[in-house]
């Protein structure tokens, strides 16, 4: 199996045991902090493209996790936000289960096979339930990110 590449994710990005309410929300802060941490990104836009994305069909894929996507332009490498929340909250799941895994991804506008690639590395390692298992039992940034950067497949 294809590791994630290196700079895909960073201690920056990873959030622990986060109390949101709603996707709305969610989507929202991620955006937020996609913004703070990769300066050439702007939070409203990434906001209105990831809410575009989600109204083609849901990124809730089951079991708990979600993988809101969405390929933005002047993007120079694909970059991710991770959320571990305390509690799920209703992301319109295709099994109707609340979410509490939330991988955003975002990728350059022309980087189609690159997005393909990375999704199917994350929907790989997200199905795994001794690895979200792991992920969810997590009680910090650190320890959430070093997990997901050691994940092998």
């Amino acid at each position: 199996m294809t590791p994630l590449p290196e700079t895909l994710l960073s201690l920056p990005a990873t959030r622990c045991q986060i109390l949101l309410q709603s996707k709305k929300r969610a989507l929202e802060m991620m955006c937020n902090l996609a913004a703070e941490v990769h300066q050439q990104l702007e939070a409203g836009v990434l906001f209105d493209t990831i809410i575009e994305r989600e109204q083609l069909g849901t990124t809730g894929f089951g079991h708990g996790v979600a993988i809101p996507h969405a390929r933005i332009d002047g993007l120079e490498s694909p970059v991710a936000i991770v959320y571990q929340l305390q509690q799920g909250v209703d992301f319109d799941a295709v099994d109707q289960e609340p979410v509490d895994i939330i991988f955003m991804l975002l990728v350059p506008k022309e980087a189609t096979e690159e997005h393909i690639a990375i999704l199917g590395v994350l929907a790989s390692m997200l199905r795994n339930r001794a690895f979200t298992a792991r992920m969810r039992a997590s009680r910090s940034d650190q320890q959430l990110f070093e997990l997901i950067s050691n994940w092998s497949g």
